[in-house]
C-alpha cells in the first residue's frame, strides 16, 4: 500500500460528498435552518436547500458553480439564514411560495461585501448586547473569511470566543479561531483554541471528537508527540471507530504520532490502513511527512528518502528546501551517492542551504569526483556540524568528538536548535567511543537544561536509540517514557 501512496499521490485527486448538509427544522411554528456549508458551491447549496423548503429553485446568478460558501449555520430563520449565505458570497436572493431565486445585484461583489462589514460594525457598536450580536460577529468572521482576510477573520473569531453571550457561539467562535490559526501556522495558538473548545462543550461527542483530532495536529506540528500519541489513545478509547473513514483517519493520526516517536515499525503498521493517495491536500501531506519518517524509523532509508522528495513536490521556499535535505540525506545513509546529487540538484544554486551542500560534497567525494570548493570560503559551524552528522557512524569517534567540543565551545553563540544537536550528536559519539554510561550521563544534563517538552522529547528519542543499538530494548522503551 505504502507503493502505490507514493505513485498515486500526485495523480489522483479525491473525491468529496456534501450531501445531506443542509436541515430545514420547525421550532415552534418557526423554519430554522442548519447548515455545514464550508466547501459548498452555491448550486450545491441552493439546491439543497430548495430541496428541504419544498420549492424550486431558479439560478439567475452566472456563476453559481465557482461561488465557494465557508461557513455554519446552526438553527436561524430561515431568511436570515439564506441571507447570511448567499450575502457572504456576493448574491441577493428571493423566496417565494413555490421558489427560490438567486441572483447578482447590480453592485460589486467586493462593495457589496465591505459594506456588509460596515454595517455589521456599526450595529455592534450600537447594539453590543442584542441577541443577535453574536451572529453579526459570526457573520463578519465568514465574510473574511470568503475575501481571503484569514487574519481580519481570526480577529473577529477571537473576540467571539471571548465575549460571546453564550457557550454555544463561544465555542464557535473558539472553533473557527482554530482552524484560522492552523492556516495561518500557528499551531500553539491553535491547541489552546482546540483545548478550551472541548471544555466548552465537554457533553457534544461531535465536539470532543472533531477537538481532539485537531490537537493532535498541533502536537505534531509542535513536535510534541508524546501528547499527540496520548491524546489518540483517550480518543479511540472514548470514542471508537464506527466506520472505515473513521478508522483511517484514526490511524493517520497515531501514525503522525508514532512516526514522530521514532517508532518505525509501529507507525508503518498504522499508515498501511490508510489510502494516503485518496486523501484531501493537506491531510495528504501530514500523511506523506509521517510516512517518511516511519520509514527512517524503520531502517528503510532509500524508501524515506523518495517520501520526502513526495512531500517536497507541492512546497516552495524554505519548507521545500528542508525536504530536500531530508531525502538528500537519507539517499547518503542508503549509499545511494547519485539519488544525493539527484536531490541536491532539485535546489537552485541561490538557494542551496549548507546542509545541502555538505551532503553534495560528500557524494562527490564517495564517487570519486572532487568536492565543489568554488565558494572559498572556510566552513561555517552549521555546515561542520551538518558533516559531522553526516560522518557520526563512520569516523573515528574521538577525533569527531574533538572536533564536537570545537563547537560546543561556541555554544554560547549557536542557535539554540544547532546547539541542541551538537548536545545530541555528542551523546552518539560517547556511547562508540566511552560506552552508554557516559552517553545516558550526558544526555540526562542535556535533558535537564531542555526548556520546552519537544527538546526533551528530543532526549529521550536520542537515548532509546542508542539503547536499541545496544540490544537493550527495555531499557529503550523505559528511555522513550523519559526514564535512563
Amino acid at each position: 500500500m505504502i507503493a502505490l501512496a507514493l505513485a498515486g499521490l500526485l495523480s489522483i485527486a479525491p473525491a468529496s460528498s456534501h450531501a445531506d448538509r443542509v436541515r430545514v427544522d420547525d421550532v415552534d411554528g418557526v423554519q430554522v435552518l442548519s447548515a455545514s456549508a464550508r466547501g459548498l458551491t452555491v448550486r450545491e447549496f441552493a439546491r439543497e436547500a430548495a430541496q428541504r423548503l419544498g420549492v424550486r429553485w431558479i439560478d439567475d446568478a452566472p456563476d453559481a458553480d465557482a461561488r465557494t460558501l465557508a461557513l455554519e449555520i446552526d438553527r436561524r430563520p430561515v431568511r436570515s439564514a439564506l441571507e447570511w449565505a448567499f450575502g457572504s458570497v456576493g448574491l441577493a436572493f428571493e423566496l417565494r411560495d413555490d421558489s427560490l431565486r438567486t441572483f447578482e445585484p447590480a453592485r460589486d461583489r467586493d462593495e457589496l461585501e465591505l459594506a456588509a462589514l460596515a454595517a455589521y460594525s456599526r450595529a455592534l457598536s450600537r447594539f453590543p448586547d442584542a441577541p443577535e450580536a453574536d451572529d453579526a460577529r459570526i457573520a463578519m468572521v465568514e465574510i473574511e473569511t470568503a475575501r481571503g482576510n484569514t487574519t481580519g477573520a481570526l480577529q473577529h473569531a477571537q473576540i467571539l470566543a471571548q465575549t460571546g453571550h453564550s457557550p454555544r457561539t463561544q465555542a464557535a467562535g473558539r472553533r473557527r479561531a482554530g482552524a484560522l490559526c492552523e492556516e495561518l501556522g500557528r499551531w500553539q495558538d491553535a491547541s489552546e483554541h482546540f483545548r478550551a473548545l472541548s471544555m466548552l462543550e465537554e457533553s457534544n461527542p461531535e465536539t470532543q471528537v472533531y477537538a481532539r483530532e485537531e490537537l493532535i495536529r498541533c502536537y505534531v506540528r509542535l513536535e510534541n508527540f508524546e501528547r499527540a500519541l496520548l491524546i489518540a489513545k483517550s480518543l479511540e478509547s472514548a470514542y471508537p471507530a464506527a466506520t472505515q473513514e473513521v478508522q483511517e483517519q484514526r490511524a493517520l493520526l497515531t501514525g503522525m504520532a508514532l512516526s514522530g516517536l521514532d517508532r518505525g515499525a509501529e507507525a508503518l503498521a498504522q499508515l498501511e490502513r490508510v489510502r494516503i493517495e485518496l486523501l484531501p491536500p493537506a491531510e495528504q501531506h501530514d500523511a506523506l511527512r509521517a510516512l517518511a519518517r516511519a520509514l527512517e524509523g524503520d531502517r528503510r532509508y532509500g524508501e524515506a528518502g523518495k517520501a520526502w522528495m513526495a512531500v517536497a513536490a507541492p512546497l516552495s521556499g524554505a519548507q521545500r528546501v528542508n525536504a530536500i535535505e531530508q531525502a538528500a540525506r537519507l539517499a547518503l545513509v542508503d549509499s545511494d551517492e547519485l539519488g544525493a546529487l539527484l536531490a541536491c540538484s532539485a535546489v537552485a544554486p541561490a538557494d542551496e542551504t549548507s546542509a545541502l551542500r555538505v551532503y553534495r560534497d560528500a557524494a562527490r567525494r564517495r564517487l570519486g569526483l572532487a568536492a565543489d570548493t568554488s565558494n572559498g570560503r572556510s566552513e561555517p559551524n552549521d555546515v561542520r556540524l551538518a558533516r559531522l552528522e553526516l560522518e557520526a557512524e563512520t569516523a573515528d569517534p574521538r577525533d569527531a568528538l574533538a572536533s564536537l567540543g570545537e563547537l560546543l565551545a561556541d555554544g554560547g553563540r549557536m542557535p539554540r536548535a544547532e546547539l541542541l544537536r551538537t548536545r545530541l550528536l555528542r551523546a552518539r559519539l560517547l556511547a562508540r567511543a566511552d560506552g552508554l554510561d557516559a552517553a545516558l550521563e550526558w544526555l540526562r544534563e542535556t535533558r535537564a537544561l531542555s526548556r520546552d517538552d519537544a527538546e526533551r522529547t528530543r532526549c529521550d528519542l536520542c537515548a532509546a536509540q542508542i539503547l536499541e543499538v545496544a540490544q537493550q530494548f527495555a531499557r529503550a522503551a523505559d528511555a522513550y517514557e523519559g526514564r535512563y
